[in-house]
Parts: C-alpha cells; sequence; structure tokens
C-alpha cells in the first residue's frame, strides 16, 4: 500500500505535470498560431477596404481590447500627444526647430530631433516616477517618433542627425494639422504591428495606410459625438476614447 500510495503519488504528480506542461504547451501552440494568423491577415493582401476591415476586427478582439484601452486610460500616450500638440501650435506661430528645441531643453544641435523625443519620453516618465507600463512605453514612443519622422518626409537620417537648420529645411507644417488622427494612426499600427507573428515587411506600408484610415473615422465619430456637443475638448481624445472604446471604434 505504501508503495502503492508513493507509486500514485508520484503517478499523480507526473500525470498532473505532464499534463499541466502539455497543456502549458498547447496553450503556447495557440498563441503561436493566433499570432500567424494575425500576420496572414495584414500581409496576405494589401486591398485596403479588406485590411482597413481586418483592423477594425483585431481592434475589438476582447484581450486586445482590453489592452488598448487600458493603454490609452494610463496617460502615458496622451501625454506625447500634448507635446505634439505643443509643437504643432508653436509652428504655427512661426517658431524654428531651434526655438521648439530650446523650449523642450535640448541644444539644436545634430541630432536634436531624437533628442527632443527622447527628453519628452524621459520627462513624462519621470513624472510617473518611472512606473509606466513598460508595453505602454515601447508603442507610444514608436508612434511618437513615427509621426515626428513622418513630419520631416520620412528622412531617418535628418531626424537622428540632422540639426535643427536640417530639421527646419525638411519639416511640414502642415502635417501637424491632422495630429491627432496621425498620431492616433501611429498607435494603433504600432499595437497591431507587436501582435503579428512576423515583421510586417513589405506590407507594412498598406497596413499603415489602413489604421489611418480607421483612426481618421474614430476622430470623425469623436468629433461629432463628443467634440461638436462640446462634451470633450481635442486634447482628451484618447481618454474619451477609453471611456467610449466601442461606440468610437465602431463603424458606423
Amino acid at each position: 500500500m505504501g508503495t502503492g500510495s508513493l507509486g500514485g503519488g508520484s503517478g499523480s504528480a507526473g500525470g498532473g505535470g505532464s499534463g499541466s506542461g502539455a497543456g502549458a504547451r498547447g496553450s503556447l501552440l495557440r498563441a503561436i498560431e493566433g499570432l500567424r494568423e494575425i500576420s496572414r491577415r495584414l500581409t496576405s493582401d494589401s486591398d485596403q477596404p479588406r485590411l482597413t476591415q481586418v483592423i477594425h476586427e483585431l481592434l475589438r478582439e476582447r484581450g486586445r481590447t482590453a489592452f488598448i484601452r487600458d493603454m490609452l486610460a494610463d496617460g502615458f500616450a496622451a501625454s506625447l500627444l500634448a507635446d505634439l500638440l505643443e509643437i504643432g501650435a508653436k509652428l504655427d506661430k512661426g517658431a524654428s526647430w531651434e526655438d521648439i528645441a530650446r523650449a523642450f531643453g535640448v541644444d539644436p544641435g545634430a541630432g536634436c530631433m531624437q533628442a527632443v523625443c527622447d527628453a519628452r519620453i524621459d520627462m513624462v516618465l519621470q513624472a510617473r516616477d518611472y512606473t509606466v507600463d513598460d508595453r505602454y512605453v515601447e508603442l507610444a514612443s514608436a508612434a511618437f517618433r513615427d509621426f515626428l519622422v513622418s513630419a520631416i518626409g520620412g528622412d531617418r537620417v535628418v531626424a537622428t542627425r540632422g540639426n535643427a537648420a536640417a530639421i527646419d529645411a525638411a519639416i511640414k507644417p502642415d502635417k501637424f494639422h491632422n495630429t491627432i488622427d496621425r498620431y492616433l494612426g501611429a498607435l494603433i499600427f504600432q499595437a497591431i504591428g507587436a501582435d503579428s507573428y512576423r515583421d510586417l515587411g513589405a506590407a507594412a506600408s498598406a497596413v499603415r495606410q489602413a489604421a489611418d484610415t480607421v483612426a481618421i473615422g474614430i476622430y470623425d465619430r469623436f468629433d461629432m459625438k463628443f467634440l461638436a456637443t462640446g462634451k470633450a475638448e481635442r486634447k482628451d481624445v484618447l481618454y474619451v476614447l477609453a471611456d467610449n472604446y466601442f461606440k468610437l471604434v465602431t463603424p458606423t
């Protein structure tokens, strides 16, 4: 009986361990298959209406919905959006990139756009005592940098090495006239891309275009339901989206 009991105990433990291991492996395989399916859906066809529909569907999947809502409500992404709105307002008033860099405590020499990005991201993190979820930091920071690079025509050499004069020569202030939907599009692109099993590669441009289209629709619904009715201000868009996610994400 003792031997049997020990054997049974061992068998039970072994069976439980084996079952748990198999269950864990099964869960991992299902997760990998899920990520592969996302990759397939995003890269199999660059047709914009189809990609836009895929992104709408991905944004409304339960697990992803919770993550994105939490990220938007957290405030880190909203703080970086506020910086972009401030930069746009300064440019509208005729500020040079040197003016902007110095306003943010950055030397206007070589690499000053990258330095502005680093400084603003670090300042927001400092204000939060570096307690922001790493995933939120990664996605929102990438969207922030992506927006600024797009404002100089996508020239990453100028973005990383150019001085203020080079930034002034390349920057397109009109890009800041649609700051919110372009930044939101970048956020959506980063969040969806992060769930892809493999790099989007050649499909990235088409996926980004579709993400921008989705973001424009979201902002238009925000405008109609909240701005036009005086229920919110532009700067609050990400918080409002977090609180009214399905109302704003779902196409009408």
